[in-house]
């Protein structure tokens, strides 16, 4: 079902838009598809899984439920950075899998017309990393 809007004498239906919560990493913004966003919360209490890799932080609780949480820094080959009352861990869900993403901040909803986007596949191939690649991380 898609809902028509009128812009300046365009007609965008709701199918056209992209709807993303921004995030911010140091200076750099980024965004999720708003879609694959399970919640958002402040900095929980983490446990540290012995022998995981150094950009995982660990798992937290979730309403009884085991999440993996990742500092994307980390995993972004960032300077890390200590928390603040801003960072917030996105907890995203990828197939079959929910990952908690820590971010410095959450920023807003960013609304963007799919007509004036270019996939990351042809822009920056060697970034793209796919959720199998992500599973391998835990």
């Amino acid at each position: 079902m898609s809902t028509d809007t009128s812009t300046a004498g365009n007609s965008i239906t709701s199918d056209d838009v992209l709807q993303l919560v921004g995030f911010q990493l140091g200076n750099e913004e980024f965004g999720i598809e708003i879609t694959s966003i399970q919640e958002i919360n402040r900095m929980p209490f983490i446990t540290r899984v012995p022998n995981s890799p150094y950009h995982v932080k660990g798992v937290m609780n979730l309403r009884g439920k085991t999440v993996p949480v990742m500092d994307l820094r980390i995993r972004l080959s960032m300077d890390n950075k200590p928390f603040t009352d801003d960072t917030r861990i996105i907890v995203v869900k990828m197939e079959t899998e929910v990952i908690g993403f820590i971010v410095d901040s959450v920023t807003e909803v960013i609304r963007l017309s799919k007509s004036n986007m270019i996939s990351c596949v042809q822009l920056i191939p060697s970034l793209l990393i796919r959720s199998e690649r992500l599973k391998e991380s835990f």
